[in-house]
């Protein structure tokens, strides 16, 4: 396999700091392009190996994030279970947190304008929502709190 020392070397051989703006320098270059192509060829096939890599790559990635999902999932479904908010390990210890977010079920923001805000693009403010359910207003069906439960190792 060629390296980039092995490439570098190559191009230090192509080029000659002694050369003159003449036609035997044009002549000189020309002569070079084969080697100056053999050199972009190498650097490029470099390349293309290096984006398979990093597709590998990205894909045990995605992999290992897959499964650590999966273990927190069903180590929180077990806890859900059998009613345990905490567990103590040896040097471990892993609790539920429950988290509230606002899942907002409309797409008018024409009828719910006092919970718009904009920016670039018109969104809602969840956190005016929020703050409205939480004070047990009925915003007709605008969004409701999704309770969330993940855990925490400390």
């Amino acid at each position: 396999m060629t390296t980039m020392i092995d490439i570098l070397s190559q191009i230090a051989n192509i080029e000659d700091a002694s050369l003159e703006l003449t036609e035997e320098t044009k002549d000189q270059l020309a002569s070079k392009v084969d080697d100056y192509h053999e050199v972009l060829t190498k650097l490029a096939g470099m390349r293309g190996t290096l984006e398979h890599e990093i597709e590998r790559l990205d894909a045990k990635v995605d992999t290992i994030n897959k499964n650590i999902e999966s273990v927190k999932a069903h180590l929180l479904y077990s806890m859900q279970r059998f009613g345990w908010e905490k567990l103590k390990g040896k040097f471990t210890q892993v609790s539920i947190r429950e988290s509230k977010s606002v899942q907002v079920n409309s797409t008018n923001f024409a009828a719910f304008p006092a919970f718009t805000r904009t920016t670039m693009t018109e969104s809602w403010d969840k956190a005016k929502i929020k703050k409205e359910l939480d004070a047990g207003a009925d915003l007709g069906g605008l969004a409701e709190i999704k309770v969330t439960k993940s855990l925490r190792f400390r």
